[in-house]
């Protein structure tokens, strides 16, 4: 409104077109006979091919008898907690002086989980960041989200992409990585960060995405109370703060340049950093599980006995085996990949 209280015309056009193009860019305005802005269904499976599926997972047919059935066992779980949790029937969770107390667990690792996972970290292949996320990219098609924003075609260049991403996710800026770079230019990469980075290639988000979230939060809430009512499942889950932990030295371990600070003054680059972050640990932990999971496989095949309970003490967030600094090989770690 301008300040006479009339509708400002120009404001209200800009804005509304603001918000169509984040619809668009989102899924939930599609557009008829497009390539780039297809409706959102049309990735899905079709009804025929989820009923099996919906069947053998045992899931009622609608989302509106899925969330029902949540709020009669929520509230059922609820209001057994608050009166076990009032007779003081659980183990190492109280309620005093208005909070709720919870005894601190220790967490035991048993030394052949230690043995496993030394054994299955010498049984990863050294390999270079290049590599890896062009490894990754042709397994996933993750690049296909980074779209034109005039065309909505996908990057043509895969090591250009990849590079702007890795200088986002390892704060060296695009001067610097194509300074280190070989088989991409600082042009090339200017271009490719202008035409192909944005907030809705890096975190896309939709209304699935949304209703997703939502039920998420529905089923951590139902894990929040296994978890309290039961110590050995605390226990289970203090195990898994080391991975946590890890993640944390992961990072510093990737973002390293300018002492690991971010110098962006604004919002929207601020967030690039933090999303191509997240991006490449994403991308090294889908490696490392791959990888992992085929170490495994080769010593059950060889006849040994690797108990399931012993992997759960293992993570796919090492990288010793990985190189992040010196040069940035991009045409041989696309032509390796290929």
């Amino acid at each position: 409104m301008d300040s006479d209280g009339k509708v400002s015309r120009r404001l209200w056009e800009v804005a509304t077109l603001a918000h169509l193009r984040d619809k668009l860019r989102s899924g939930d305005v599609w557009v008829e006979r497009s390539a780039g802005y297809l409706q959102f269904d049309s990735y899905l499976l079709s009804e025929s091919d989820t009923a099996p599926i919906v069947t053998g997972l045992g899931l009622p047919p609608t989302a509106d008898e899925w969330l029902s059935e949540c709020g009669r066992q929520l509230d059922w779980r609820l209001r057994k907690f608050a009166q076990r949790l009032k007779c003081g029937e659980l183990d190492g969770v109280c309620f005093e002086d208005g909070r709720l107390q919870i005894s601190p667990v220790r967490t035991t690792v048993p030394e052949a989980a230690e043995v496993l996972a030394d054994r299955l970290d010498a049984m990863m292949p050294k390999i270079r960041i290049t590599e890896l996320l062009h490894e990754v990219a042709r397994d996933t098609g993750f690049l296909s989200a980074f779209t034109n924003l005039r065309t909505g075609e996908p990057c043509p260049n895969e090591s250009a992409l990849l590079a702007t991403i890795l200088a986002d996710g390892t704060n060296l800026g695009l001067s610097r990585m194509a300074a280190a770079s070989e088989g991409v230019t600082r042009d090339q990469l200017m271009w490719t960060h202008d035409a192909d980075i944005r907030e809705d290639t890096y975190e896309r988000q939709n209304q699935l995405d949304v209703a997703l979230q939502e039920i998420g939060k529905i089923e951590r809430t139902l894990f929040m109370l296994d978890w309290l009512e039961s110590p050995d499942l605390r226990q289970r889950c203090h195990a898994g703060l080391y991975n946590s932990e890890q993640r944390h030295v992961l990072t510093q371990a990737i973002y390293t340049f300018r002492q690991g600070r971010i110098i962006d003054r604004s919002h929207e680059a601020q967030q690039y950093r933090a999303s191509g972050l997240n991006l490449v640990i994403a991308a090294i932990v889908y490696w490392n599980t791959t990888y992992m999971a085929e170490a495994v496989d080769h010593l059950r095949n060889a006849g040994e006995i690797v108990p399931v309970d012993l992997l759960a003490h293992t993570s796919p967030i090492g990288w010793e085996h990985i190189a992040f600094s010196g040069d940035f090989l991009w045409e041989r770690a696309a032509a390796a990949s290929g």
